[in-house]
C-alpha cells in the first residue's frame, strides 16, 4: 500500500470537517455580533467530524461503493490511526460537554436531539429497513437541521442574549437563519449531482436524481438571488456591511462552483471526491468573516 499523503487525509479521512463545521459557527456568531465560547466550537467541530466518520466507518452504505471507493479504501488501509485520532476527537468533545453543559442544563438537550438526528441519519430506522437518507426531502430537511439548527441558531439562543446581539431582533435572527439555510443548500445540491448515479443504483436518497442539468443550476442560481436579497435586508437593518460583503461572497463563491461542478460532463472518481471536499470548504468560508470582525 502507497504511503497515504496530506493531500489523501485531507480528501478521504473528512478532516476538512473540523475546519468547516468552526468557521460555519465562528462566522455565525460574527455576523450577529456575540462570542462563542471555544468549547462550543470544540464540541460542535468534534461532533461533526464523528459523526461523518460514523456514516463511513461503522455503517454499511453500499451507495459508497460507487460513489468513494477511495474513501472506502482509504479508510480501511489507515484503519487503526483513524480510530484513534476519532477517539482523542470523542474525548475533547466530552470535555468540551462537561464544561459548557455547567451554564445551563436544559439548552443541551436541544444540542443532543441535534446530534442525535446526525447520528440517526445513515440507519436503517425507518419501515422497511430505509434509512432516513433514502428519502430525498428527509435527507436535505436533516443535513439542513443539523447544520444551521446546530451551527447558527443553538449557538445564538444559548450564547447571544443581552447587548451582545444588539441591535439584533428576531426579525434580524430569522433573516440570518433563513440566509444560511440558503447558503448551504447549492453545497446539497451539487454534492448529490455528484453522486446521482451511485445513489440511483442504490436506490439511496438523493435531491436532483431526476432533475435536468439545466433545472439544477437554476435552482442554484434562485437560491443565490434569494440569499443575495436576505443580505441586503440585513443591511438595511444596520447590520455591517463589511461582513456582509464577504458573507455575499462565500455565497457567490460556492454557488459558481456548484454551478461548474454540474456543468462537467463526466468525473472521475477521484475527481468527484476532491470536488465535493472544495464545495465542503466554501461552507467554512464564513471563517473570513469571523477572522475580519474579530482583529477588525
Amino acid at each position: 500500500m502507497r504511503q497515504a499523503g496530506w493531500k489523501d487525509w485531507l480528501v478521504y479521512s473528512d478532516l476538512h470537517v473540523l475546519l468547516v463545521s468552526a468557521g460555519w459557527m465562528l462566522g455565525g456568531s460574527a455576523l450577529m455580533g456575540y462570542e462563542l465560547p471555544w468549547t462550543f466550537v470544540l464540541l460542535g467541530a468534534c461532533g461533526a467530524f464523528l459523526i461523518y466518520r460514523l456514516d463511513h466507518w461503522f455503517i454499511h452504505s453500499p451507495e459508497d461503493h460507487l460513489n468513494a471507493p477511495q474513501r472506502l479504501a482509504h479508510a480501511k488501509g489507515w484503519q487503526y490511526p483513524l480510530i484513534v485520532f476519532a477517539a482523542l476527537l470523542a474525548f475533547l468533545a466530552l470535555l468540551s460537554l462537561a464544561e459548557v453543559i455547567r451554564q445551563d442544563a436544559w439548552p443541551w438537550t436541544i444540542a443532543l436531539l441535534i446530534g442525535t438526528l446526525g447520528l440517526i441519519y445513515p440507519l436503517r430506522v425507518l419501515p422497511g429497513g430505509r434509512r432516513p437518507k433514502d428519502l430525498p426531502a428527509l435527507k436535505t430537511l436533516l443535513i439542513v437541521s443539523c447544520w444551521v439548527g446546530g451551527g447558527i441558531l443553538l449557538p445564538a439562543v444559548l450564547f447571544g442574549q443581552g447587548e451582545a446581539m444588539q441591535p439584533f431582533g428576531g426579525d434580524e435572527l430569522a433573516a440570518v437563519v433563513s440566509y444560511r439555510v440558503l447558503y448551504v443548500l447549492p453545497n446539497l445540491i451539487a454534492v448529490d449531482w455528484l453522486d446521482r448515479e451511485g445513489d440511483r443504483v442504490e436506490r439511496a436518497g438523493n435531491l436532483v436524481s431526476q432533475w435536468t442539468r439545466r433545472g439544477a443550476k437554476s435552482s442554484i442560481f434562485i437560491i443565490w438571488a434569494m440569499a443575495t436579497m436576505l443580505l441586503a435586508l440585513l443591511f438595511v437593518s444596520g447590520s455591517n456591511p463589511v461582513l456582509l460583503s464577504i458573507e455575499w461572497f462565500g455565497v457567490t463563491g460556492l454557488s459558481l462552483m456548484a454551478v461548474s461542478t454540474i456543468s462537467i460532463r463526466e468525473f472521475k472518481l477521484d475527481g468527484m471526491i476532491g470536488r465535493a471536499v472544495l464545495l465542503d470548504l466554501w461552507v467554512a468560508f464564513p471563517l473570513i468573516t469571523w477572522l475580519w470582525w474579530f482583529f477588525g
